[in-house]
């Protein structure tokens, strides 16, 4: 993790092309993060916050807008399965039905189970993200060193 202060970074989304979601169940990744326990992850946005990782898929052609029809193109695991990050080892999974999941612009809108499967269909990049249970993506570092190792990533 980038530290001491925003200024020296924060990591965002880490992602990987997995292609089409369709027929799959779940999301599952192992982690471990190795801190002093005291250790702070700190969202740059919320910064009173504690700093969170959420499992996430993105459709393929986003564009970063979360505009139009792009409000449905970026998907974040329900609220439930979101970690607060601190030192240990961790395992996260979420169903890949529309329960709890929630868009880029949030709301549920007319539409919102038919956009979520196509965003399965059409899925493009799956991973995580960081940032708090407010901004989900919007990044987080640390007071102290803290290194972030990804176990196992999977899509069943």
């Amino acid at each position: 993790f980038p530290n001491p202060t925003v200024d020296a970074g924060h990591v965002h989304y880490v992602t990987f092309r997995n292609g089409s979601l369709a027929g799959k169940r779940k999301i599952i990744m192992s982690y471990r993060i190795d801190a002093p326990r005291d250790t702070k992850f700190i969202p740059r946005e919320q910064p009173n916050l504690p700093g969170t990782i959420r499992l996430y898929f993105q459709r393929q052609g986003d564009k970063w807008t979360g505009r139009g029809r792009q409000r449905w193109y970026r998907w974040y695991a329900p609220n439930a399965t979101v970690r607060e990050l601190a030192p240990g080892v961790y395992t996260m999974e979420a169903n890949l039905n529309v329960t709890g999941w929630l868009p880029v612009s949030g709301g549920m809108e007319n539409g919102f189970t038919e956009a979520f499967n196509d965003a399965l269909e059409y899925a493009d990049r799956v991973g995580f993200v960081m940032g708090s249970r407010v901004a989900a993506g919007h990044g987080v570092y640390t007071d102290k060193q803290a290194r972030f190792t990804l176990l196992s990533f999977d899509v069943m």
